[in-house]
């Protein structure tokens, strides 16, 4: 939330789609700018760009648990998953390109579908356990390493899944030239977004804890983590896909969604290079 403020704070000082780089040769030396606005400017394009191809992976790997889940015997390959990766790419690739009219219907939908997916969830989940939930202390206590890297380092890995989930608030700034009242509206958007995946977050990960059951079962289940808590809470299995349908959707909209701030980034960058 510190660093949206502080990014806030630069958008509503200066609304341009190139966002940190060229905030950063707004407030560099000079003789330093074009160095420092290079390299930020290649690091945020980078880091879109992989931002871009996550959302495939994770829907791939929800839907090979899936079929894993519901086929024991099916021995998944690495070919599988890549296929299905692919075919997230060429919806998002076909949504941006020859539908972009819809896009804005798509954005609003998902985001619904999303506050109403976490309620179901939390609900279910917790009504389903009750009253075989886990302690508080396993909740808030306690800490399991079966990574093989020392505690401290797999702490640190462990804060990259957290912070997956609220990255991409930069978007709005990328967007910003589209938005009415951007120095106004920009940092609103900005710290909404924050704010609401802080709150939605914390909430759905502390209910997941919470009926979880046997931890070795949830990390080793080749269907996944997420389908394997939610078949331990509801012991059924149509009823853990019900729930999974609440999360895969939406990573289609969520690809084609990244796509859009992350092509803008790349034109500006590329346009500000050659000019």
């Amino acid at each position: 939330m510190c660093l949206a403020a502080s990014l806030a704070e630069f958008l509503s000082a200066y609304p341009t789609a190139g966002g940190q780089y060229h905030w950063v040769a707004m407030i560099s030396w000079k003789k330093w700018v074009p160095l420092l606005s290079w390299i930020t400017g290649w690091i945020n394009v980078s880091g879109w760009i992989a931002l871009v191809a996550s959302g495939g992976l994770l829907g791939s790997q929800l839907i090979v648990g899936v079929i894993s889940f519901m086929n024991p015997n099916y021995a998944p390959q690495r070919w599988h998953q890549f296929l299905i990766y692919i075919g997230y790419n060429i919806v998002a690739f076909l949504l941006n390109a020859f539908a972009n009219s819809l896009l804005p219907y798509i954005t609003k939908g998902a985001f619904t579908w999303s506050i109403s997916g976490f309620v179901i969830i939390s609900i279910t989940v917790l009504a389903c356990a009750s009253p075989k939930y886990s302690t508080g202390s396993f909740v808030f206590t306690k800490f399991i390493n079966s990574t093989g890297w020392p505690d401290g380092i797999a702490w640190l890995l462990g804060l990259l899944q957290a912070g997956l989930g609220l990255t991409g608030f930069d978007a709005v700034a990328h967007m910003i030239e589209e938005i009415p009242n951007p120095t106004v509206e920009g940092p609103r958007i900005m710290l909404a977004c924050v704010g609401i995946g802080i709150s939605t977050g914390f909430i759905f990960l502390l209910c997941l804890l919470l009926v979880a059951g046997d931890v070795t079962n949830v990390t080793e289940n080749s269907a996944g983590p997420l389908l394997a808590i939610f078949y331990n809470a509801t012991n059924s299995k149509a009823g853990s896909i019900c729930l999974l349908m609440c999360v895969t959707p939406l990573i289609v909209s969520a690809h084609a969604d990244l796509v859009i701030p992350a092509s803008h980034l790349c034109a500006c960058y590329l346009q500000r290079s050659l000019s």
